[in-house]
């Protein structure tokens, strides 16, 4: 099933569940015994899956002019509870829509728990000292640069993370998603393991790749250790 087909079964269950169960009953005869309402209905609803993938704003002014549309109509029970079903379904889904608000209240940077840098400290002396000394200090597009040769040196799996981390603190988004993707598939038992499967996932959720992202936060959950477990099962249970 696509994105599409996702937020069109959404869309439906949260219309529907506005309505009673004896609302509900009438409203699926009408459907099967009435050919213009059926009709009505497909038409609310396949303009409901345009809106879905409007901005939030030009999507609030559409549900404004059908509330308006809406209004007008003939006063009777059905139509205006199916109208006002779908109108509040439709925002329901684009509210429940995952994106970046959801990615700022559960990101925060890893701390550096490799190399400890001492304050005060000019000029470390090695490559991965001044990579970590930028990263402590939050310089990470310079400690990006200097990961990423370290890695051409050689390869590791912990400067991979970290390599990862400060893309995502650069909002490099679509290259850390594809960095943590090639740790997990080169080093599957990675010493970040738990770790790389949590920033995965919320880089994916940034990126609207829902169902992947859940896949990643299920692996967080099933994790022996601790590390977001939490965080990854209340995720878990926000996504559609």
């Amino acid at each position: 099933m696509n994105k599409q087909d996702d937020n069109t079964e959404l869309f439906h269950k949260r219309m529907l569940s506005l309505l009673s169960d004896e609302e509900e009953q009438a409203f699926a005869a009408r459907i099967a015994a009435e050919e213009d309402f059926a009709q009505e209905y497909q038409e609310y609803k396949s303009l409901a899956e345009v809106l879905i993938v409007q901005e939030g704003e030009e999507l609030k002014k559409q549900l404004t002019t059908l509330s308006s549309v809406a209004s007008k109509s003939e006063p009777v029970w059905w139509k205006a509870a199916a109208v006002v079903a779908i109108l509040f379904g439709i925002f329901a889904v684009y509210q429940w829509a995952p994106g970046e608000d959801l990615y700022q209240d559960y990101f925060d940077p890893y701390p550096n728990v490799l190399v400890p840098t001492t304050r005060g400290q000019d000029s470390p002396d090695s490559i991965l000292q001044r990579a970590f000394s930028k990263y402590d200090r939050e310089d990470y597009q310079g400690a990006s640069v200097l990961f990423e040769e370290l890695l051409k040196q050689n390869p590791s799996d912990s400067i991979q993370f970290y390599w990862a981390m400060t893309l995502l603190n650069t909002e490099q988004n679509q290259k850390a998603e594809s960095v943590l993707k090639e740790l997990m598939e080169e080093f599957p038992q990675n010493e970040f393991k738990a770790e790389t499967h949590w920033y995965y996932g919320l880089v994916l959720l940034k990126n609207k790749e829902t169902e992947a992202a859940k896949d990643a936060f299920k692996r967080v959950v099933e994790h022996p250790g601790t590390f977001k477990k939490k965080e990854a099962q209340e995720l878990l249970e926000q996504l559609p």
